[in-house]
């Protein structure tokens, strides 16, 4: 399997040649997209999908729900022939989606994405075997959750606390600083997002029913690089030697622990979970934004981190 990381910084003055300096920048006032690029994006996408991008009356809001379900689209095409047109989408009981199956049985890919502020995330897991995916007709996708969190100054923290968190992560929580009391909660918050959604059940499956532990966390980093839209997987890949000077790093967590309450995880629920072994990605895109990753994948996994230049790909697609 191969993994993937994609920030794309949806503002529309961003112009990703750095990756974003570790601090709490506001971000640029956004200015409305020329209407020949909105045109070409809006092709990208299915009928229902252009549908509910037009529904939109705020144009803000508009124009990044369009970049969002293209970056997805064109992104996804890294690493598959199809194109970003040809991409069919399905969705779950609560909203999660996914590739149609023939889809996911010619690509091997399974993503999940999350957008907050002018950020978007996309996370993807390619099974680099397609001949033993398509020699098994159960083969399913797997449970990946991704989610970006800002930190919001004005949300009444402890008001929320006992109503969605577990008495493991309240207690830790309680136990900091005050000073540090704001960022573990966004911090918890962006971890149990990313697992509702790994899990596919969203809310109906209650957020006290697990937990996670920092008991045993310790620093770490890992390495962000700005992609080339316009080089595909293979070319890129091929030049991760030659462009090591463009490598940054981002500040991580590693051995964040997930545990479950079985007396609030119904039977099904619960014996389903505990099959799993789940896995935990934890890090701090700037100092505004954090991101979670949470994962069914069994054995090692390398995530590899990217920016992507959005007026880099507006440029291409203007060519």
């Amino acid at each position: 399997m191969s993994y993937y990381v994609y920030f794309v910084n949806l503002s529309s003055k961003a112009h990703i040649n750095k990756v974003p300096e570790y601090s709490s920048a506001k971000p640029a006032d956004n200015l409305p997209m020329p209407e020949p690029l909105t045109q070409q994006l809006l092709r990208l996408l299915s009928d229902d999908e252009r549908a509910k991008v037009e529904r939109i009356r705020s144009p803000e809001r508009r124009e990044k729900s369009l970049w969002v379900r293209a970056m997805v689209r064109i992104l996804l095409s890294r690493h598959s022939d199809i194109t970003p047109q040809q991409w069919r989408f399905e969705y779950g009981e609560h909203g999660k989606p996914r590739l149609s199956d023939e889809q996911f049985k010619h690509s091997g890919i399974s993503f999940n994405l999350s957008h907050s502020g002018d950020w978007l995330m996309l996370t993807i897991a390619c099974m680099n075997n397609l001949n033993q995916l398509a020699s098994h007709d159960d083969s399913q996708p797997i449970m990946l959750g991704a989610d970006i969190e800002r930190l919001r100054s004005r949300t009444d923290i402890h008001a929320i606390l006992n109503n969605y968190f577990s008495e493991l992560e309240i207690t830790q929580l309680q136990q900091l600083p005050e000073s540090e009391q704001r960022q573990r909660f966004f911090d918890l918050w962006a971890l149990k997002e990313s697992f509702i959604k790994a899990e596919g059940s969203g809310l109906a499956l209650s957020l006290k029913s697990f937990a996670f532990d920092f008991r045993h966390v310790a620093a770490s980093k890992a390495g962000l690089q700005t992609l080339d839209i316009t080089a595909n997987e293979s070319t890129a890949n091929e030049n991760t030697a030659n462009e090591s000077e463009s490598i940054h790093y981002l500040p991580t967590l590693d051995g964040i622990g997930l545990e479950f309450d079985d007396a609030k995880l119904g039977d099904i629920k619960k014996t389903n979970l505990a099959k799993q072994k789940w896995q935990v990605q934890f890090g701090y895109l700037n100092q505004e934004y954090r991101f979670a990753i949470t994962s069914n994948i069994a054995g090692k996994t390398n995530w590899q981190f990217s920016l992507v230049d959005k007026v880099q790909l507006a440029q291409m697609l203007g060519r």
